[in-house]
């Protein structure tokens, strides 16, 4: 298993009025706000809540408590 401090549980994007997808994939630890300071509302949708999410926002994945260690 992965060490869960490396990952956080959430993964968040937007999501339209159709439920589609859109924009980047965000980090989040407590569903509220994302690792890079946006705030979560129901316009969000919680894509993984199980440690194992992959981001695709540049500065969720630059924030220092979600770098992968080496």
């Amino acid at each position: 298993m992965k060490n869960q401090s490396q990952y956080p549980l959430y993964t968040v994007t937007k999501c339209r009025k159709d439920d589609t997808f859109y924009g980047p994939v965000h980090f989040s630890s407590d569903a509220n706000t994302t690792a890079c300071g946006l705030k979560i509302d129901y316009h969000w949708y919680i894509i993984t809540n199980d440690f194992t999410g992959k981001a695709t926002c540049q500065k969720c994945l630059t924030t220092p408590r979600w770098v992968k260690e080496k």
